[in-house]
């Protein structure tokens, strides 16, 4: 099996999979090294195979038909949201061994009327199919499928966890003894049927959402001797008042006047208060969370007062009444989806004090006729007008809202090239060039100062690319995949380049970082198949995750001694970079950092550098040596392999060395991940009686090692430790040591030393 990098939307990493027909149940599993990262098939009842070590974060989420799952005794972790939406999902049992549940692992499974944990489980207990701690001290899942009207939480429980009784609709009413003193976040979220809560005088600590969407919710009561929080008219406030926490979803006044003691509106106070048409906000307001008001659809007006200067996430989406919304000079920026779907809103005036508008802040307000949009703006996201009437009246061609260039519309002809950008324009709007394949070229005018995410995104013909002295900012994905440009100049204006700027510019062959620039985001050049060399500026003190990963034909880097961090697989897959030179400014050298560098023949540690991640040199053939200066103190080499300062564990054998037979120094007790991975030439490895641990992929695809020896001190050998040795026919080993998934080849004979 061979590690081999992986791009994720988010990052590079490099991950080890287990072939999925060694599970058993053809590719319904699907897996990283032991962990069960997601399910993919269709059946009722699932039975997770024996040596499945974890259930990864929302491995089964969503799946609507699972009625049944079996979880061996080899689990010990089961991740966030693991079973999230498991609708038909009925009962299940945790085994003795599981030691880790995640938050929300069970949320929203309406049919779960019953969870049971195994008597002989030391982290976890249940009691009437109700998950908890051991020592029932935190109460961590409340089957939503339960069809009790009422429940008293035991005293003796101190917590109630994250989500613990999300979507429990059954609930009409919940006790909270006098021993609780926090309630997590989404604690009693989309309860639908709860109709009053009362807050004991313990209670210290409530999680946001901890109320959200339950709307039949009329009265939350805290009592008077409570520290932190306090309750009026049955909404929840902190004690004195100053934050509204909570406005029931389920009261039915259509008016409300924010008493002028509050300064802050929490994250989704009135989401889904339909009853509501008119809340009047006091000037004692500063904040307006994230969902504040989210779907109060009978909402009509709303005036935000001048002493608020940011309108958060979502804070008025789907208030599809509201018709008018007067925003205030002080307002500097509007939030990502803020007013989304207000679909009887038809016109809106942005004051001179606002710099940015976010993704979809207007977008499905299909009603929306008239925007101001002043020349202070110089960011918007992508689809903030999107289905909007003064989109849908815009002629076809270039749009401009304010004096940003916000998208083109309409079918773009054959081989365009965009010369006629106004000249007063300030920014490009996110992905306002998005898939355009017709676009072969651009000049973007002098003035414009932002260059926003995913920009030109697509744009596969895209050959040329003026960028003027005034662009200070290139945002994430700008460039990203376009395939057909061959050279850029960014200006020395630019001070940051965002994550996967540059991605997959497989013609791009030189570019020139100028040393203005002081972040380069996460992948901003992977997959520039073309990209020879690369100068890195001085201004430069962190090469991030997947920089330059997958530079095939990247055959030199300068790193400057400004650089501290290397990242986790920032080199991963060069396969043409011969040398490198690491400076002694370098501290840190993450995981893959240099991973399949198959070229790479030879590299010098530094004494500064004090933490280099798993796999950092995995596959590189060439490699034959690794040098460590004498003076680091926490590595070491011999030969040209790689230890730890005290050679109790050999890091990396180097894949390119030609030696045929090896003997690990008896200084050794561990031997690293995939420490000798790939070591074709070794066709012997005597391994002292010092070692106890054998890593994961240890020695995997060491296709000339026809036997091996393992002494009885070896306790443990990782997950596929010997796979792709495919000449390895004779195993000696101990009975007593722990073997990992796939540690052998299926062609090995194993003889028991004892």
């Amino acid at each position: 099996m061979k590690s081999k990098l992986i791009l994720t939307a988010a990052l590079v990493c490099v991950t080890l999979f287990v072939p999925l027909s060694l599970f058993g149940q053809s590719r319904d599993f699907e897996m990283n090294g032991t962990t069960l990262v997601k399910y993919n098939g269709n059946a009722a009842n699932v039975t997770i195979p024996e040596g499945v070590t974890a259930i990864g974060e929302s491995a089964f989420a969503t799946n609507y038909g699972i009625v049944s799952v079996t979880i061996p005794s080899s689990v010990i972790s089961i991740g966030e949201y693991a079973f999230r939406s498991c609708t038909s999902l009925a009962s299940i049992a945790i085994p003795s061994s599981v030691t880790s549940i995640g938050d929300y692992a069970f949320s929203n499974c309406s049919s779960l009327t019953n969870i049971t944990v195994n008597n002989q489980n030391n982290t976890y207990s249940s009691i009437n199919g109700i998950l908890f701690n051991k020592n029932r001290t935190v109460i961590i899942t409340y089957p939503a499928g339960k069809r009790e009207s009422s429940y008293t939480i035991p005293e003796g429980v101190i917590s109630i966890g994250n989500g613990s009784f999300v979507g429990c609709n059954s609930l009409t009413s919940t006790t909270i003894s006098s021993s609780v003193t926090s309630i997590g976040e989404w604690a009693f979220s989309d309860c639908g049927s709860l109709t009053s809560i009362t807050i004991p005088l313990s209670v210290t600590t409530i999680g946001n959402y901890a109320f959200a969407g339950c709307t039949s919710l009329t009265n939350i009561t805290v009592n008077n001797q409570n520290s932190v929080y306090s309750s009026a008219g049955g909404i929840l406030f902190n004690k004195d008042r100053t934050v509204l926490i909570q406005y029931p979803a389920g009261k039915q006044e259509s008016n409300y006047t924010i008493p002028s003691s509050v300064t802050s509106i929490g994250d989704s106070a009135f989401a889904y208060c339909i009853s509501l048409t008119t809340v009047t906000i006091p000037s004692s307001v500063t904040s307006i969370g994230d969902r504040a008001f989210t779907y109060c659809i009978n909402l009509r007006s709303v005036t935000i007062p001048s002493s608020i200067t940011a309108i958060g996430v979502s804070a008025f989406e789907g208030c599809r009444s509201l018709t008018g919304v007067t925003i205030p000079s002080s307002v500097t920026s509007i939030g990502v989806s803020a007013f989304e779907g207000c679909s009887s809103l038809t016109s809106v005036i942005i004051p001179s004090s606002v710099t940015y508008i976010g993704v979809s802040a207007f977008a499905d307000c299909s009603s929306l006729t008239s925007i101001t949009i002043p020349s202070s703006v110089t960011v918007i996201g992508r689809s903030a007008f999107g289905n909007t009437a003064w989109l849908n009246n815009q002629p076809d061609g270039l749009i401009y809202a304010g004096k940003v260039l916000y998208t083109y519309k309409g079918t773009m002809p054959a081989n365009t090239v965009i010369n006629n950008i106004r000249v007063d324009t300030i920014g490009i709007a996110s992905n306002s060039f998005n898939g355009r394949s017709s676009l072969t070229s651009i000049i973007i005018p002098l003035n414009v100062k932002v260059i926003g995410d995913g920009a030109f995104s697509e744009c596969r013909s895209l050959t040329s690319v003026t960028i003027p002295s005034s662009v200070t900012s290139i945002g994430n994905r700008a460039f990203d995949n376009c395939r057909s440009l061959t050279s850029i100049t960014i200006p020395a204006s630019v001070t940051a380049i965002g994550n996967y700027a540059f991605a997959s510019c497989e013609s791009l062959t030189s570019i020139t970082i100028p040393s203005s620039v002081i972040s380069i985001g996460e992948g901003a050049f992977i997959f520039c198949n073309s990209l020879t060399s690369i100068s890195i500026p001085s201004s430069i003190t962190s090469i991030g995750v997947g920089t330059f990963a997958y530079c095939s034909k990247l055959t030199s880097v300068n790193i400057p001694s400004s650089v501290i961090s290397i990242g986790e697989g920032a080199f991963g897959g060069c396969n043409s970079l011969t040398s490198i030179t690491i400076p002694s400014s370098v501290t840190s050298i993450g995981k893959h950092a240099f991973g399949i560098c198959s070229s790479l023949t030879s590299v010098t540690i530094p004494s500064s550098v004090t933490t280099i991640g798993n796999y950092a040199f995995v596959g590189c053939t060439s490699l034959t040596n690794i040098t460590v200066d004498n003076q680091n103190p926490v590595y070491s080499s011999a030969g040209g392999i790689l230890f730890n300062k005290d050679r109790t564990v050999l890091i990396q054998y180097p894949a390119g060395k030609q030696e045929s037979n090896y003997t690990i120094p008896s200084t050794v007790t561990s031997i690293g991940g995939a420490a000798f991975g790939s070591c074709n030439s070794l066709t012997t490895i005597t391994i002292p009686s010092s070692v106890t641990s054998i890593g994961d992929e240890a020695f995997f695809e060491c296709s000339g090692l026809r036997s091996i020896t393992i002494p009885s001190s070896v306790t443990s050998i990782g997950v596929s430790a010997f796979e792709g040795c495919s000449n390895l026919i004779a195993v000696t080993i101990s009975r007593r040591t722990t073997i990992g998934r796939d540690a052998f080849p299926d062609t090995a004979r194993i003889t028991y030393s004892d």
